[in-house]
């Protein structure tokens, strides 16, 4: 659901995809115009990792020549693939890089895989990589898969975005908006019947958080209904700018 959801952002959008196959459900936005997919990054080779650098090379030529302007919104889909083709691209540049598939050399962490530093390269780069994405004059959106972590401390398990590193709790602390999609039962008749939700405030278990949305602007459980532009009715709901940039469709790249 996590790109179903980017792609209701005020359109149009540019998504820069480095999740395999994830822009599939939105094909017909895609076809439509609304939404425009650079999907360049998808499908990285752990003993060839080229997809981080290319996009980080794009993204910033990007930037730098205006090319955002042409939406109302871009979105990076799958920052957890995005760590792991750092890392991957690290590692080698390091000279520690993992055996390829089928090789009959084993995995020796001595030689082998990420070191402490690698981690604290992959940190700094992904915080100044977030500032820049929030700094663009139109809507951005991060999207990442989930994992259950122990807190020690509270004696249960939290949900961080799934990352390499303390990147996974660095990086919600730079963004103004950082929301979970769960799964509620909506009874429906005397059936309960599963109900996705967007989860606004942090719960506990998931350290969702919202600026926008502070002041009761925003409820704990949001509704996400197939069909509505979700994230762009809470935009409007906070009263902010949620309008589409024309009729919602690109017509030109300027």
């Amino acid at each position: 659901g996590k790109t179903t959801l980017a792609a209701t952002l005020p359109k149009p959008i540019f998504i820069m995809s480095m999740s395999p196959g994830g822009t599939q459900t939105i094909r017909d936005q895609v076809h439509q115009r609304k939404v425009v997919v650079d999907a360049r990054y998808e499908n990285d080779d752990m003993t060839n990792p080229v997809a981080y650098v290319n996009f980080y090379k794009n993204f910033q030529e990007m930037r730098r020549n205006g090319f955002f302007s042409n939406f109302a919104s871009m979105a990076i889909d799958g920052l957890t693939e995005m760590g792991r083709s750092m890392m991957w691209y690290i590692v080698k540049r390091d000279g520690r890089a993992y055996p390829e598939v089928g090789s009959p050399i084993a995995v020796n962490r001595e030689i082998h895989g990420p070191t402490f530093n690698t981690w604290d390269v992959v940190l700094n780069n992904m915080v100044s990589l977030t500032n820049q994405v929030c700094s663009l004059p139109i809507h951005t959106a991060i999207t990442a898969h989930i994992e259950k972590d122990k807190d020690d401390f509270l004696e249960t398990y939290v949900n961080f975005i799934s990352f390499p590193g303390q990147s996974k709790t660095q990086i919600p602390m730079r963004v103004p908006e950082v929301f979970y999609i769960i799964t509620r039962d909506k009874l429906v008749g005397q059936l309960k019947v599963p109900s996705r939700v967007i989860l606004t405030s942090n719960n506990g278990r998931f350290q969702a958080s919202t600026r926008m949305g502070s002041k009761g602007k925003l409820l704990a459980e949001e509704p996400f209904n197939e069909g509505e532009q979700v994230l762009q009715n809470l935009i409007k709901k906070c009263g902010l700018d949620w309008a589409d940039k024309g009729d919602g469709t690109l017509k030109e790249i300027k």
